[in-house]
């Protein structure tokens, strides 16, 4: 799990960005659908506008039909979505609570390890792939307190969603262990041999995410 800089959330520290209401929804804990406006985070990526994750993962903006907007917490509901340049994006509820994966170790261990957190459900097919965004800084000693590094302000995290273990991180679930994807494959996805023959054993975590679309694509065409 991904060493999260907590200094960011107290600080209050942001990016310059803009936000545009958006047609979406939330999902109630016992599935009920309310239908308003999701006030999207955007940000400028080489002069074009993006919608900026990285700032919608624990909270966001909602207004339901006459009535005024209201924060939505993803400790409080199920999930949320909105459509956003004719695409539909789609967030469901880590909880890390009750997530039987591993946990965060290190700094600011006991608050990360009881958010619940907004995931996008990023691709479809036989094996459904999630992303976490994630809003981070990397902090060093400096004169009088902490210096924060904002120069990569926002990563990513991948997951697929086991019946067993919940959603699991696509990454080693402990340092030095199961260092080769294919490992990580055959314990934790059924995915099929004639597929797994094709990865090559020294393929890295950081080629997950294609690997994975690829098996969507192969068990589309094979069945």
């Amino acid at each position: 799990m991904r060493f999260l800089t907590l200094i960011i959330f107290q600080l209050g520290i942001l990016l310059t960005s803009a936000a545009s209401d958006q047609v979406g929804y939330y999902l109630k804990e016992n599935g009920d659908t309310v239908k308003g406006m999701v006030d999207v985070e955007l940000k400028k990526v080489s002069g074009k506008k993006e919608v900026n994750f990285g700032e919608m993962e624990m909270v966001i903006a909602f207004t339901e039909p006459g009535a005024k907007t209201k924060r939505i917490r993803a400790e409080d509901v199920a999930g949320y979505g909105f459509i956003y340049e004719d695409t539909w994006y789609h967030f469901e509820v880590l909880d890390m609570k009750k997530n039987f994966w591993k946990k965060n170790q290190g700094m600011g261990e006991r608050k990360i390890n009881n958010l619940r957190l907004f995931i996008h459900r990023a691709y479809e097919g036989a094996v459904v792939l999630y992303k976490d965004y994630f809003k981070r800084g990397m902090s060093k000693p400096g004169i009088g307190g902490v210096i924060i590094d904002r120069s990569d302000p926002y990563g990513v995290e991948l997951f697929i969603k086991s019946a067993e273990l919940g959603f699991v991180e696509v990454a080693p679930p402990t340092p030095g262990a199961y260092k080769k994807l294919k490992e990580f494959f055959m314990k934790y996805l059924s995915l099929d041999e004639e597929f797994l023959k094709t990865v090559d054993e020294k393929t890295k975590f950081t080629e997950a995410e294609e690997i994975l679309i690829a098996y969507n694509l192969w068990k589309k065409k094979n069945g």
